[in-house]
């Protein structure tokens, strides 16, 4: 699995833009994640405003970026960069950022489920594209993990 660098950075934003706004109307508060280059340095891509690092000095802290990208209908969804745990490998994630409570009964419940199960759908399409674009996501991890379980062990 790769560590996190600009171009795979760089590929996971694109593919995430082209589908969260496929007609490319990106928001202006969002703008800044448009065009990237996988030429530019990771710490510069890193500290452009909307992407949320990990606490620096707190070493429990696992690290993990969180680009506050949204959707053409909901501003608050992220692409999550994690570590796991293995060496420098990384893995990427959509978070939807709509698992609210809403109060029972609410007039709100049936239009909110809707948008939920719209960002879910969104979130699996990224995923599985990203997955054929060779940026690793927690699936594949597992998939890998399965398929390596299954193979037979050499007898020694």
């Amino acid at each position: 699995m790769p560590s996190l660098s600009s171009e795979l950075l760089t590929r996971a934003v694109g593919i995430f833009l082209d589908h969260a706004y496929p007609e490319g109307n990106v928001p202006t508060n969002r703008s800044q994640f448009v065009g990237w280059s996988d030429s530019t340095a990771l710490e510069v891509l890193l500290q452009t405003k909307g992407v949320e690092r990990p606490a620096e000095n707190d070493p429990s802290q696992t690290v993990r970026y969180a680009l506050r990208v949204g959707n053409q209908w909901y501003p608050h969804m992220k692409i999550l960069v994690c570590a796991t745990g293995s060496e420098n490998d990384i893995i990427f994630a959509v978070d939807t950022h709509d698992q609210l409570k809403l109060p029972p009964g609410s007039s709100e419940e049936a239009v909110f489920r809707e948008l939920q199960a719209r960002n879910q759908e969104l979130a699996r399409h990224v995923e599985n594209l990203w997955e054929q674009s060779g940026v690793p996501t927690q699936a594949g991890v597992l998939r890998q993990y399965l398929a390596n379980a299954r193979s037979p062990r050499p007898e020694g």
